[in-house]
């Protein structure tokens, strides 16, 4: 039995081309995916169009990755094998914001970015309980 260039071509699919066409086939979006994964669009999109230049590490990409593949229910061991193990970092690539903060510098930028309504109405809601116990206690 001979190959046509066809059946060739089934076997040299990428590992993205195999996400994305699993993907349409079932009629799900990236968005979809997102919400259900919890794999940001970004990493899945990346996957996708095989430019994981933009994953931290090799081992994000493989993660992220065998999240896709069960999720779709592709088989992990046919994509790992055309995943690269070297995967290079980009230079822009800045680390996590809350690595280098102590836990009370990122505890007071926390209380900073809930909004000043939110202060007053609790302020409001004390004053009002401590009316409540000077004159009914």
């Amino acid at each position: 039995m001979t190959m046509n260039t066809n059946d060739e071509n089934i076997f040299n699919t990428s590992f993205g081309t195999i996400l994305a066409e699993t993907r349409k086939a079932r009629g799900l979006t990236i968005y979809q995916i997102a919400d259900e994964t919890k794999i940001i669009e970004i990493y899945l999109d990346a996957l996708e169009s095989e430019q994981l230049d933009i994953f931290p590490a090799a081992v994000y990409a493989r993660s992220f990755l065998k999240l896709y593949a069960e999720y779709l229910g592709v088989d992990l061991s046919a994509l790992s094998d055309s995943l690269p193990v070297d995967i290079d970092r980009l230079e822009s690539l800045q680390p996590l914001p809350n690595l280098g903060k102590s836990k009370l510098q990122t505890i007071y930028e926390d209380f900073l970015a809930v909004e000043f309504n939110t202060y007053i109405i609790l302020g409001i809601f004390l004053l009002l309980f401590l009316i409540f116990i000077i004159l009914f206690i």
